[in-house]
């Protein structure tokens, strides 16, 4: 028969065992943070998801659920800045009263003020103004909400950001203003209505060169 083994032979030092177990807790551990993680992701998409599609009930439950009125989905967007391009009033006005902040950016560095004047959404533009959205605020592109409004025709959000003061002067990084855009697409009438503010004409013209007030 084998002979038995001493006790200091059979058995592997305790040290060893400690670090055995704590090898196994960090290992638990990492994959209780990587699924929180994933769940919180999960959560922000369908969160901001809910109010693209103007679901009071869900947004309010998630919120209610400890969701925050800011967070940022899988894209970079948030739930105000999809929720004010999609002219949702409702909801962008319990997302401020819930923390939102208007100025927070989301994907290329757009404020929710942007998606609502380029999707020509005056009574969210009114909202997100009231709320101390800044109406110069620029994205990634140097482009401005005005800029925004004035690619798209919607004369209603142009006059709306104008009386604000939205600088008329400012140029995106491509060397366009908000003039030299409305020129360059047609909109005569928002070409107009920049105009009575008496833009720097030196600045309006746009990279093609092309503009029926230069």
């Amino acid at each position: 028969m084998p002979n038995k083994l001493s006790r200091g032979e059979s058995q592997r030092p305790r040290s060893f065992i400690k670090f055995e177990v704590l090898a196994v807790l960090a290992c638990l551990g990492l994959l209780l943070l990587a699924a929180y993680g994933f769940w919180q992701e999960n959560l922000a998409d369908t969160f901001t998801y809910a109010a693209s599609a103007g679901d009071v009930t869900q947004v309010t439950t998630l919120l209610e659920r400890g969701v925050q009125a800011s967070v940022k989905d899988s894209e970079g967007k948030t739930a105000l800045g999809r929720a004010s391009g999609k002219g949702h009033k409702g909801i962008v006005k319990l997302l401020l009263t819930k923390g939102a902040d208007a100025n927070t950016r989301g994907k290329y560095g757009k404020t929710a003020l942007m998606p609502a004047s380029s999707q020509g959404r005056p009574e969210v533009v009114k909202t997100l103004l009231a709320a101390g959205a800044d109406v110069d605020a620029r994205d990634d592109y140097g482009q401005t909400a005005l800029m925004c409004a004035a690619l798209k025709g919607h004369k209603d959000v142009v006059k709306l950001l104008l009386e604000s003061g939205a600088d008329v002067n400012a140029r995106s990084k491509s060397g366009f203003t908000a003039l030299s855009i409305a020129t360059d697409r047609g909109h005569v009438d928002v070409g107009d209505l920049i105009l009575e503010q008496k833009p720097d004409l030196t600045v309006s013209a746009s990279q093609s060169g092309r503009s029926r007030y230069y």
